[in-house]
């Protein structure tokens, strides 16, 4: 976060900056964080609830792999069991983190990974990506991911 919040200061004024960074180093925290409660969430669940189809193959979600952006938005949003596990399974936030939250991470998907390997963003994108991530005039992806807690 602080990385990508630097870049974006630094680099700000610069429209012909490639803002690709700021937007990946944002993606890759709310990842991260996304990873860390959804494991914390299904530690115990019985194993119908913890697995879900990622790539063709059925894997337990608590394995403790790290699983991409574009991967946690289907397991999360499109995995019934696993997200009705979840619903039961958090304490807070449940209703934001199995509904909202994985729109949110298709969305970054999409620009994250075309923005790791290829494609250039604009100020204006990854400035829309930062407010929305930190809650600048409007809710913040963080807090609420924050918020988000496991029984």
């Amino acid at each position: 976060m602080a990385t990508a919040e630097s870049l974006f200061r630094l680099h700000r004024r610069d429209a012909a900056f490639d803002f690709s960074p700021v937007v990946v180093d944002f993606a890759k925290a709310i990842e991260l964080q996304t990873n860390l409660v959804l494991r914390r969430a299904l530690v115990g669940a019985k194993p119908a609830e913890r697995h879900a189809n990622v790539d063709g193959r059925t894997v337990d979600i608590t394995s403790g792999e790290f699983w991409g952006i574009g991967t946690l938005a289907r397991v999360i949003g499109e995995t019934e069991e696993l997200n009705q596990a979840l619903k039961r399974r958090l304490l807070h936030g449940a209703v934001w983190f199995t509904a909202s939250l994985p729109p949110i991470l298709r969305e970054l998907a999409a620009l994250r990974n075309p923005a790791a390997h290829s494609s250039a963003v604009s100020r204006e994108t990854a400035k829309r990506i930062r407010n929305q991530i930190l809650g600048i005039g409007g809710g913040s992806v963080l807090v609420e991911l924050a918020r988000v807690r496991a029984l």
